[in-house]
Parts: structure tokens; sequence; C-alpha cells
């Protein structure tokens, strides 16, 4: 797809993008994906991005606002049955609000991102399709990752050996 994809636009005026789901199963985006995006005063909340394979050239927004909440949005990589790399050049992120709480950031496979950022959750969901011998999520946009200790979570069967979660080689600072 040339340009970007929106599961929901408010392009102008006051108004709520609410609860849109959009799911990418290959091929390219060259643009940004938005799950919900409002122009005006409007909140984008509750919506799913289900990335399983291909790629964004550009970045990734459960919720996008000029100035509302970006609230319940969900982002999942991989859907934990194929192990379809998803490679997203710009940056995760679960919102860009001034309330941006309860985004949730689902790694089913491994996954390339640029960075992420305004995520409640990041959970780390080991399956089948989790190739130890990379990263489960490559951050690879040359930024320094900020995320809470509180913020991880696992579920699965961890495989026996060395696994690395979450790579950055630029840093990741846990305050």
């Amino acid at each position: 797809i040339s340009g970007s994809v929106y599961g929901s636009d408010i392009a102008s005026g006051a108004g709520a993008a609410t609860g849109s789901k959009i799911t990418i199963s290959g091929g390219s985006v060259t643009g940004d994906v938005y799950g919900g995006k409002t122009a005006g005063t409007g909140a984008a909340t509750g919506h799913t991005l289900n990335l399983y394979g291909g790629s964004v050239g550009g970045s990734v927004f459960g919720g996008h606002t000029a100035s509302g909440a970006t609230t319940g949005n969900t982002v999942n990589l991989g859907n934990g049955t194929t192990n379809a790399v998803t490679t997203v050049m710009g940056t995760i992120s679960g919102g860009n609000g001034a309330a941006d709480t309860d985004n949730v950031l689902n790694v089913n496979t491994n996954a390339t991102a640029g960075n992420i950022s305004d995520f409640s959750m990041v959970n780390f969901n080991f399956n089948s399709t989790f190739n130890q011998a990379n990263p489960m999520l490559n951050l690879t946009g040359g930024a320094v990752t900020t995320i809470g200790w509180n913020k991880f979570k696992h579920t699965g069967n961890a495989p026996s050996g060395t696994s690395v979660l979450m790579q950055n080689t630029t840093g990741i600072s846990i305050p």
C-alpha cells in the first residue's frame, strides 16, 4: 500500500475515533499505520492492530490525537501460529495523547521495529514460532528505549538456554 493506513480517522473538528481493527498479514505499507487518529479534540481509544507479517515504512500508532486521550489500544506483533516476521521502520506507539494508559504491545513472534513507546504493558508470549537465535523484539532505530520493569510480562514456557526478549544496541533505559 502506498501511503498510510487508518482504522478510523477524524480529519477535522471534534470527535472520537473508537474501536477499529486493522490486520496486516504481509506485503508492505510505505507510510504509517493508525488504529485511530483524530485531528481535533477527540480521543483515539480501544483500537486493535494485528501485524502478522510484512513491513511498515513509517510508524505504527494504536491511537494518535491532536489533543485527546489515547487509551486502551492494543498492538499485536505476530499471531503466535506462524513465524512471519513483522518489520516496522519507525516507532510502535500505543498512543501519543496527554492520557495514554492501558495500551498493550503483544510480541507473539520475532519482530523488528525502530523503537517502542507509550505502552502500559509489553507482553512477550513464548510459543513455537519464536526463533531463539534472534531477539524476540529487535529495536534498530538508533534511539534509547525507555520503559519500566513493571511494564514487562511473559507467558508460555521459555525455551531452555538463553533468550533475548528485547534488544536495542543503542540502549534500554529502565527508570
